[in-house]
């Protein structure tokens, strides 16, 4: 909340009296913090606790229209709400004719604050804040709170987490007026009835049926004008705005902000439908739905001995219970559970000067009969930490999360495993806490105890002499955690970490978590930095090794960069070489598998990872099974690759941690109808809107020939990313459908954006795989020499080509491009180069590629045979179509007509995927070729249907391609005239 002037600066001394008459001496007003609504704001201390609150207070008009004893029913029942995105409230009364309520002081600016200072927010923070408002919704619906009105200025921004406040509110004031015995109606817009920017239709029209899904109504204006930057009516009065919530549609979203994601702005024009059952039923049916728009999942190669979830439940992969860790910065005075007195703990041996504080807070020990009270203990007090700014805070499904990453099985027991968790990420303290029945009434206790020499530094508790005593009680001890975590901070001795779960310190630790939800949010290049200086910090760090390994070769993987393989191959290999350091079994034989596959020893691979799946526990085993169906497939064993694939996509599912590679690796395969199916499944889960569900539908409509649904796809895909990872992996996709249609000025135009990014990420290196590929396309099929030589030129001085590892060098590319330039000789030189500098480690995956580029040499020179001999050699396991459309060339060359038909019929009926980049330069010359080879042996029907694939693949060609296409056109026409 922002600061405003001294109290009775701009107030009147009368009123002020007033007030700190109403509000007695529990309470010493500090200063105005503004209006609010209808009700005047100030900041305030509880003199008891010693804590900052808010009073707001209605104005006397309106307070004189109101029943003060049903105002206090309706807030008390308000007041029970519990939960970290609700700021609750604490107390009401009224005295002096003054109607006045309090709540917790939060620091931050409300979202109309933002709104005001910056306009229309980021799609990522717009999301962010609506997921936390539609939280608390979903909380107050669920003890049938409503609202009423939800709206910018009722929503705090704090640090990154969104509160919503004034819970119950406006329903007190509304009820109480109607019992009145004045018989008055309010007048004024705002508190009593709502705001009218923010008014539901039903509830514009005072209807008594008002339910939830008038929150959601004005939820989803609320994030309509945080992705607008305005509201959707432009009406200059109250009774005019509410007319327009009752009769006139709204805009729909992407009228003033093309750019928001097309399934957003549809969910969030789904809540401003004018009649409620045309609305999201719930908030939880809300919540689902945006959760669909959401990566949960990276959906790509998974780090060894990692893995991933969301929204997952501590209860389903540990035990019951509600657990979080908090991390804070910062020293206080400690208090202890009587008041603000220095207890003895401040002479412990276990307290020190420290620089931040971290605590993890243990499931709460309760009868299954009090369930309720324990999650209400839970939420309280994460209700409390989420206000302070300093508090990182994270829930039940993050630890679930890290306990999937680390590889945890279901035992040693859940105490002893997360607390060296804790401990292993730089927790200071833990939390012990529990609710015990004494007769009717209730115990709630709650004990600290530190990580480093497991000793109880603090307890305290409180009794609820029956359930109606267990708000105050359960109010008291979050209170008195966050005082004691706060009080503590800087206190108490950092641990020093066992190495047992994550086996390194605690900053390295720290790097690797930030990294995990880098990585769940495809922010690759972000992850990839965290992680470049998690293992500077501990050069021992295997998992950070493996996990930087994965990032590098997902980022090249996705976005067909080429510039990362150095670090991938070499990070893989360190976290083998360190195995011994990994905590668990499975992990150890994980890290040894996935360095072998990369480095092309397909055997070594195969073995470990059938070792690790043998150990892997139940939230593992689709991880390392992925990893070996992977291995099996690049080793030739396609037949126990497809099985492993098939078996693995229902666990992928249930885990909601989908590779992708059910659907990929059928269209490598041909399978095209298991392809189809196996993508049906994932959407069925993930929703179609899901980033890996859009990824794999991009892979499947480029292994069919699909460039225009492709081109769609990508654009809503680019339209939505929200991160460097997801546009450059639309922006892979999106060139390959350009160039096999023909549109070579947008696949230029898509290359060059290509560069933009890849620059912006620290990674200009990537220029030069990318300059190469454009200037193939423009020498082959432009006859540009000029400009591809001054692009390629240019590339590679800005890369400092010289200086780049030996495998970021991207010698496939610059070979080619050399070739198609005229320029053998250098391209020969580049070969030898790269074959002597090959490290021996790397040579069975290498190898072969180097011969792949003799083969191309072989091409050029006019050597058919040399050149079969090369490709058979350079048998690319990853594409096999890619060698089949080369072995096609290189037979044609020779001369050996029908074997060159053989391959190029096998090259275009393949569905890969994998071989988009090889289609950009050979795909639409196949088909004329195999028009001109069908034509010659006077198969004229044959000739006809391939040059008419060729037609129809370039009938959208840019003009300087026509002529080509037209003399296809014409050998149709004389082909057909003969037949006829």
């Amino acid at each position: 909340m922002s600061r405003s002037n001294e109290l009775g600066e701009h107030t009147g001394p009368s009123f002020n009296t007033a007030l700190q008459s109403a509000v007695g001496t529990s309470y010493r007003l500090i200063r105005d913090l503004g209006g609010g609504g209808m009700s005047r704001v100030f900041l305030a201390e509880e003199v008891a606790l010693g804590r900052k609150v808010v009073i707001k207070v209605l104005p006397p008009d309106m307070a004189a229209a109101v029943s003060a004893e049903r105002f206090r029913r309706e807030i008390r029942l308000a007041a029970q709400l519990q939960h970290p995105t609700i700021v609750p409230v604490l107390t009401a009364d009224a005295s002096n004719e003054l109607l006045w309520y309090s709540m917790p002081f939060v620091e931050g600016d409300t979202l109309r604050v933002r709104l005001a200072r910056d306009g229309a927010l980021p799609v990522a923070d717009a999301v962010r804040i609506w997921r936390d408002v539609l939280e608390a919704l979903e909380a107050a619906h669920a003890h049938s709170v409503v609202h009423r009105d939800v709206k910018p200025e009722n929503i705090l921004l704090n640090g990154r987490r969104a509160l919503v406040m004034d819970f119950g509110v406006a329903k007190a004031v509304t009820a109480s007026t109607r019992e009145s015995e004045r018989g008055a109606t309010m007048t004024s817009a705002g508190l009593a009835i709502g705001t009218p920017a923010y008014m539901a239709p039903e509830q514009a029209a005072a209807e008594d049926s008002v339910d939830g899904r008038a929150d959601l109504y004005a939820a989803g204006l609320v994030c309509y004008e945080m992705l607008a930057g305005r509201g959707p009516f432009d009406a200059t009065s109250s009774s005019a705005m509410i007319a327009a919530h009752i009769a006139t549609p709204a805009p729909e979203l992407r009228t003033w902000r093309p750019d928001v994601p097309a399934e957003l702005a549809c969910l969030v024009m789904h809540c401003l439908a004018k009649a409620p059952a045309d609305r999201p039923a719930t908030a939880t049916a809300l919540l689902r739905a945006l959760d669909g728009l959401e990566l949960t999942q990276s959906g790509n190669v998974m780090p060894p001995a990692v893995g991933d979830t969301k929204r997952s439940s501590l209860r389903a992969m540990l035990m019951a219970g509600s657990a979080l860790l908090v991390f804070a910065t910062g020293v206080v005075a400690l208090m202890n559970r009587r008041g603000p007195t220095t207890p003895s703990i401040s002479t412990s041996k276990e307290l020190a000067n420290s620089e931040r504080l971290a605590v993890y807070f243990v499931p709460v020990v309760h009868d299954p009969a009090d369930s309720v009270v324990a999650g209400n203990l839970s939420a309280a007090q994460l209700t409390e930490l989420a206000t302070d700014a300093r508090l990182w805070t994270f829930g039940d499904e993050r630890i679930a999360s890290l306990a999937r990453d680390i590889g945890f099985r279901e035992s040693p027991p859940l105490r002893d495993s997360v607390i060296a968790l804790a401990r292993d990420l730089g927790a200071h303290l833990y939390l012990l806490r529990s609710v015990a029945r004494v007769g009717d009434g209730y115990v709630l206790s709650t004990e600290a105890r530190t990580t480093q020499g497991d000793s109880t530094i603090a307890r305290f508790e409180q009794s609820a002499a029956g359930a109606t005593e267990l708000s105050t009680a359960t109010a008291a001890v979050a209170q008195r955690t966050k005082a004691f975590i706060t009080a503590a901070i800087g206190r108490v001795e950092a641990p020093q970490p066992t190495g047992r779960v994550l086996g390194t310190n605690a900053e390295a630790a720290r790097l690797w978590l930030e990294a995990t939800d880098d990585f769940r949010t495809r922010r690759y290049f972000e992850a990839i930095n965290r992680l470049r200086t998690a293992v500077r910090t501990d050069s021992q760090f295997a998992f950070g090794w493996g996990w930087r390994g994965a990032m590098a070769f997902n980022i090249d993987q996705n976005a067909e960069l080429d510039v990362y393989l150095d670090e991938s191959l070499r990070s893989f290999d360190e976290a083998s070489r360190l195995q011994s350091r990994i905590p668990s079994a499975e992990g150890r034989a994980s890290a040894v598998g996935v360095g072998a596959m990369h480095a092309g020893d397909y055997a070594t691979a195969t073995k470990a990872l059938t070792q690790a799946l043998s150990l892997a526990s139940p939230i593992r085993v689709h991880v390392v099974r992925n990893s070996l169906a992977r291995a099996y497939e690049l080793q030739g064993e396609l037949a126990l690759s497809d099985r492993l694939f098939r078996e693995n996509l229902a666990d992928e599912l249930r885990a909601r941690s989908v590779s992708g590679y059910s659907v990929i690796a059928p269209l490598e395969q041909g399978q095209l109808a298991l392809a189809r199916s196996n993508l049906a499944r994932i959407e069925s889960v993930l929703g179609k809107s899901h980033p890996v569900s859009t990824r794999v539908r991009m892979a499947l409509y480029i292994g069919i020939r699909r460039p225009d649904s492709v081109l769609l796809v990508s654009e809503q895909m680019l339209a939505s990313a929200a991160n460097d990872n997801d546009r450059l992996t639309a922006a892979r996709y999106r060139r390959s459908a350009f160039a096999i249609s023909g549109k070579l000025d947008s696949t230029f135009g898509v290359e060059q954006m290509r560069r933009t990014i890849t620059r912006a990420t620290g990674a200009p290196a990537g220029v030069v795989g990318s300059a190469a590929d454009e200037a193939i396309l423009r020498v082959e099929l432009l006859g540009d020499t000029v400009t591809a030589r001054a692009l390629l030129d240019d590339a590679l001085a800005e890369a400092r080509w010289e200086n780049l590892p030996v495998l970021n060098r991207n010698y496939p590319s610059l070979i080619a491009a050399r070739l198609s330039l005229g320029q053998v000789a250098e391209a020969k030189r580049l070969a030898t180069d790269w074959n002597t500098a090959i490290p021996d480690r790397y040579r069975k995956r290498f190898g072969p590629q180097v011969a792949t580029a003799r083969g191309e040499i072989a091409i050029a020179e006019r050597r058919g045979a040399d050149a079969i001999r090369e490709f058979t050699a350079g048998a690319d396991p990853y594409c096999r179509a890619c060698t089949t459309g080369d072995l096609a060339r290189a037979y044609d060359l020779a001369g050996r007509a029908d074997s060159a038909v053989m391959y190029y019929e096998r090259y275009v009926m393949s569905t890969s995927q994998r071989a988009s980049r090889h289609h950009m330069r050979h795909l639409a010359r196949a088909y004329r070729r195999l028009g001109e080879l069908y034509e010659a042996r006077g198969d004229s029907k044959r000739a006809v249907q391939r040059y008419g694939d060729f037609v129809e693949l370039w009938k959208h060609a840019d003009r300087a391609l026509q002529p080509v296409v037209q003399n296809a056109r014409d050998r149709i026409a004389k082909l057909s005239e003969k037949r006829g």
